[in-house]
Parts: structure tokens; sequence; C-alpha cells
């Protein structure tokens, strides 16, 4: 079970998400649900800190990519930061690594947010 701390900083146009635990295909409806609604409150940018998960499986990637996709309609970004080395040979291994933007940490996650707003 994944647990979801949410904070919302809506003159930077961003909200952050903070996940911890184990992310698997029963939080993955969910968790989309809940980003899509915050998202619809007129953010524009999303930084997922993963910084807390120790476990990701293929319906996890699924559904970090609808997230990803939903967000570009509407030319916003979803960063992820603090993925561990794990996670981030998973995307290599499966070639997806392109639809990422990954960020070492959240104060680069707020660069990249900084640069695209310029």
């Amino acid at each position: 079970m994944i647990n979801v701390n949410i904070e919302k900083f809506p003159k930077e146009d961003y909200f952050l998400v903070n996940l911890e635990g184990r992310f698997d295909k029963n939080d993955e409806e969910e968790l989309k649900k809940l980003i899509i609604n915050i998202k619809n409150e007129n953010f524009k940018n999303c930084i997922i800190n993963a910084n807390g998960i120790h476990y990701l499986t293929s319906s996890g990637i699924k559904c970090f990519i609808e997230i990803i996709n939903y967000f570009k309609k509407s030319n916003g970004l979803v960063i992820f930061c603090n993925f561990n080395k794990f996670a981030i040979k998973i995307l290599n291994i499966l070639h997806i690594d392109d639809i990422f933007i990954l960020a070492r940490d959240i104060k680069e996650a707020k660069e990249i947010i900084k640069k695209q707003s310029n």
C-alpha cells in the first residue's frame, strides 16, 4: 500500500506528490484520480517525489505514463525526482526513460518547472 502526501504551491503553479511504500496495482486508480483532480484545480505542473517508493510494478509505471499524458494535453509537466536506481534501470530496460522527466531531487525539479515557465 502506498502513502500519499500532497503539498500545493499555487503561486509557482505546481503541486508536490510525496509517495512512500509499495506502489502496486491496488493503488493505481486511486493515485491517478487524486492527481488528476488536483491538476483540475488549475495547477499546470506536478512533481512526484518517489523517494519513499520501495516497490514499483508495471501497473505503477502504466499509471505514471497515463498521468504524464494527461498533463501533456494541457502543456503541463510531470517531473519525477528521487527515483531509486532500480526504478531508473527498469525504465531504461523498457526503453521508456525518454517519456519521463527525471530530476535528482525536489530542488532540481523546481528548477525544471521554472525554466519551462520562462
